[in-house]
């Protein structure tokens, strides 16, 4: 499929259009976090639970900290987490594909039946489970996220 049949393909699909526009509005805005005029973490008890205003867009919390900047940093993490994830994932995934395709017969059916074991765990549950048990900082989040995100 040539590059103009896959713009054509890409851009009648509004959905697709409308979600990639979003993500971009997204990445851009955690990118551009530290232009905001608030520090996430600043304490201003006088600004408290304020409601959405044109100083404070989405407010303040019980603490005074602006709720947008606090939102916008929160997405350069979340975003850090998912891609970071998604990374791994890809390599683990790819490498247990490659193995099983490369070495055939008894290596590919150990391979298929850890993936069949793996599709079989509720991964949700177990990340949670076994995560509140391990040090609890983004690299072990990640690597659990990605460890049920490859199959």
């Amino acid at each position: 499929m040539d590059r103009n049949a896959m713009k054509k393909l890409f851009l009648s699909n509004k959905m697709t259009v409308v979600c990639t526009v979003l993500l971009l509005a997204v990445l851009l805005a955690s990118l551009l976090a530290p232009l905001s005029p608030y520090d996430p973490d600043a304490v201003n008890v006088a600004e408290k639970l304020h409601n959405a205003s044109a100083s404070h867009i989405l407010g303040t919390d019980e603490l005074g900290r602006d709720t947008f900047t606090r939102a916008l940093y929160g997405g350069r993490v979340s975003l850090l987490v998912g891609f970071a994830a998604m990374c791994v994932a890809v390599v683990i995934g790819t490498l247990i594909g490659t193995i099983s395709g490369y070495k055939g017969g008894k290596v590919d059916m150990v391979c298929m039946r850890i993936v069949d074991v793996f599709l079989s765990v509720p991964s949700l549950l177990f990340i949670i489970v076994v995560y509140s048990f391990m040090p609890r900082n983004m690299v072990t989040l990640v690597l659990m996220l990605a460890s049920f995100s490859w199959s």
